[in-house]
């Protein structure tokens, strides 16, 4: 297994993030929300771009939103291979953090995994 997050994978686009925001669609599971879509490019090899975000609305402080990107990052790169695509498409995906109150590992990890088994089911039946 490749537990790897690199560069290549990460959402920075500001175009890429304005259209997935426009046409995207949503999956929650309290305290993580995503939104994603699938991207114009088709490829040889599928790829998946994700960006992770923390409303500075809910956590003034960028020690406590930092913290928290961190742990849905992490989360993320450990399960990431749950996704499995069936299909030569791109997606985009922006994991948003929706909860009040700082949230350790161990509640962020299974949202994440359920999550992701619902992205992979929502993919493949198109």
């Amino acid at each position: 297994m490749n537990y790897s997050f690199p560069k290549h994978t990460r959402l920075k686009s500001s175009k890429a993030i304005a259209m997935l925001f426009q046409s995207g669609n949503q999956l929650k599971k309290f305290p993580i929300k995503i939104v994603y879509s699938q991207t114009d490019q088709e490829a040889l090899e599928p790829s998946i771009k994700v960006a992770f975000s923390v409303p500075k609305h809910n956590f003034k402080r960028a020690v406590d939103r930092n913290y928290l990107k961190r742990i849905l990052r992490e989360s993320y790169r450990l399960q990431k291979q749950i996704l499995q695509l069936q299909t030569n498409k791109s997606y985009s995906i922006m994991f948003i953090y929706l909860g009040k109150e700082k949230s350790s590992f161990i509640n962020i990890k299974p949202k994440m995994e359920q999550l992701l088994l619902n992205f992979n089911k929502e993919i493949n039946q198109l």
